[in-house]
């Protein structure tokens, strides 16, 4: 399995070095800088998950220098439309990824891929053009060992725009592989709440009727282990379309569903944060504009999220946080825990994401 590293951001792609270590002083130090409301405030959610899954990303992949195990960084986010990078800031974060190719891994040059969103303005659509154009027409110089980039692709319509540049390679990303994310079934397991009807328990003994009651909580566990990535029918569809690499996020009680995954296609696990929710209301950018938070608009944000943070306080959570940023909702994975055979196949990816 290959360590590749989401940033969301020229800040963080800055700041990697540090990040990808379990130090809780300097992490705090960056949240002083860059957040501080979070610190001072409250304890920001983020801090003590970067601290954690930086600790768990080294157990897992057994690397003592996880900076010289990074393959690849997927760069940008993967949500809102209003965030997709300028060319200005796309420039300078291949230099960054050069840098540190040539700093702390050159012998496994670090290759540079673009995460794009769901997207429906044309502005940004065309912003994303201007972007493909200039990758696929640099593709040999950004990555000098493939000779192609990768993009990761939430949308049929850039997937669609893909099919006029040779030198882009598409990654189907999390948005388009879906899989059921509902917090309560991970909160409050299944089997305490299952509810049969009275007259189906009629004469049943108390031992006959927790039997019952185990068994509709197991099938319903099943339903939630199954995603499209060990369904046939999906991988083919898109293979039809050159698609030989999927995502999907990671989540804690998805251990049995990474065994029935195709394990003949290439697989990105996206940890620590498993997204819950989309959707093109946005409470972050109605502190700055009020319309944003009550019905969609067409204007171009001014991208109020990254100066602003939600934290989900009113909801009761066991084993997680939920967190809001951007224009979705995320639920955190506080520990990583993943099949043997899924971190010896090379064909793999965990796709870690410091700090969002």
């Amino acid at each position: 399995m290959e360590l590749w590293v989401h940033c969301c951001d020229n800040t963080i792609l800055k700041n990697l070095p540090s990040l990808l270590y379990d130090d809780g002083k300097w992490t705090a130090m960056w949240f002083l800088k860059n957040l501080p409301g979070e610190i001072y405030e409250s304890l920001s959610p983020e801090y003590e998950l970067q601290v954690q899954s930086a600790l768990n990303i080294t157990k897992t992949l057994k690397s003592k220098d996880p900076l010289k195990a990074v393959y690849g960084i997927y760069f940008w986010s993967d949500q809102c439309e209003f965030l997709i990078p300028t060319l200005e800031e796309l420039k300078e974060a291949i230099d960054q990824v050069k840098t540190f190719s040539k700093t702390y891994n050159p012998s496994i040059f670090t290759e540079f891929a673009l995460m794009t969103p769901t997207y429906g303005n044309l502005k940004m659509r065309e912003r994303l053009i201007t972007l493909f154009d200039y990758l696929n027409e640099k593709a040999q110089f950004i990555n000098n060992k493939k000779k192609t980039v990768q993009i990761i692709v939430n949308d049929l319509g850039a997937l669609q725009l893909l099919k006029r540049y040779p030198n882009l390679i598409p990654v189907l990303w999390r948005t388009l592989v879906k899989t059921l994310k509902n917090p309560l079934v991970d909160t409050w397991w299944l089997d305490k709440n299952v509810h049969i009807k009275g007259e189906m328990m009629t004469n049943l003994s108390q031992s006959d009727i927790d039997k019952a009651k185990k068994s509709i909580a197991d099938n319903q566990r099943n339903f939630f282990d199954d995603t499209p990535l060990s369904n046939d029918m999906f991988i083919n569809f898109y293979k039809n379309k050159n698609i030989d690499r999927f995502a999907i996020d990671y989540q804690t009680n998805m251990k049995e569903a990474f065994k029935k995954m195709d394990q003949n296609i290439g697989i990105d696990i996206y940890y620590p944060y498993s997204r819950v929710f989309q959707w093109r209301l946005c409470d972050i950018g109605a502190i700055d504009d009020s319309r944003r938070g009550n019905y969609p608009i067409d204007k171009v944000c001014p991208r109020s999220c990254l100066k602003y943070q939600m934290t989900i306080k009113n909801f009761q959570t066991i084993g997680y946080k939920l967190i809001q940023k951007w224009n979705s909702q995320y639920k955190t994975a506080d520990f990583l825990e993943l099949p043997e055979e899924t971190i010896k196949s090379k064909n793999n990816r965990l796709i870690y994401t410091p700090i969002m």
